[in-house]
């Protein structure tokens, strides 16, 4: 959905604000539409990047182990040197073997450190070698009338739960409405979790025992 289509299914389907003077300005929707947003990637990491080389691509230098990451990096997926076509291993959170840390060569591990927005490969590298990253990022554009949503297209409709909430839980007379932005909470609650298993099931397959229960043969 385009962003003006997507306001006007807020206004429409879910605000039933069509009647000028609007209840609420098409600059306080977008300014939830891109909040929501902002949520849904955060709370789920389903805005992945592989190819933005802003965010995907670092150029080591011989005796540097530590690179900064873009701000708007939310978490590394994986990383691999532009001439290998496996994963290196991710020590995050992980004790780094001792033999890592001494020596220098091509890397093939990498921990990272959220609170520095760093990643540190091991060994520490001897030379320029090219990084690829598949990383989970923040939006670069905010949403407008003119563009789309960057996060897929499955979960637009889903920012209009938000927008709708925050729109009627406003403190004014005409556009509070505590029962309906409750409504609107609880289902904007349950598709941001609907979301978080879509996209742990893609990244780490069906749990078995989940399977199984899903299939309804439950042992």
């Amino acid at each position: 959905m385009t962003g003006a289509e997507l306001l006007e299914y807020i206004r429409t389907d879910l605000l039933r604000d069509s009647a000028q003077p609007y209840l609420w300005s098409d600059e306080l929707i977008f300014k939830y539409i891109n909040e929501a947003q902002d949520f849904m990637v955060r709370a789920t990491y389903c805005l992945v990047d592989s190819t933005t080389p802003a965010y995907t691509q670092i150029a080591t230098a011989n005796g540097t182990a530590e690179y900064d990451l873009d701000e708007l990096v939310l978490h590394v997926l994986s990383a691999r040197k532009s001439t290998d076509s496996t994963h290196m291993r991710d020590w995050t959170n992980r004790v780094v073997p001792s033999h890592l840390l001494t020596t220098t060569g091509a890397p093939v591990a990498y921990n990272l450190d959220e609170s520095q927005q760093t990643i540190r490969f091991y060994p520490t590298p001897d030379d320029t070698y090219t990084i690829y990253l598949r990383v989970a990022r923040m939006p670069i554009e905010s949403i407008t009338d003119a563009n789309s949503p960057e996060i897929s297209r499955r979960f637009h409709m889903d920012l209009g739960e938000y927008v709708a909430y925050k729109c009627q839980i406003q403190n004014d007379v005409d556009g509070n409405n505590q029962s309906s932005a409750d409504r609107f909470k609880a289902s904007w609650d349950a598709r941001v979790l609907s979301a978080k298993r879509e996209y742990y099931r893609l990244r780490h397959g069906a749990n078995p025992t989940a399977v199984v229960n899903w299939t309804g043969k439950r042992r």
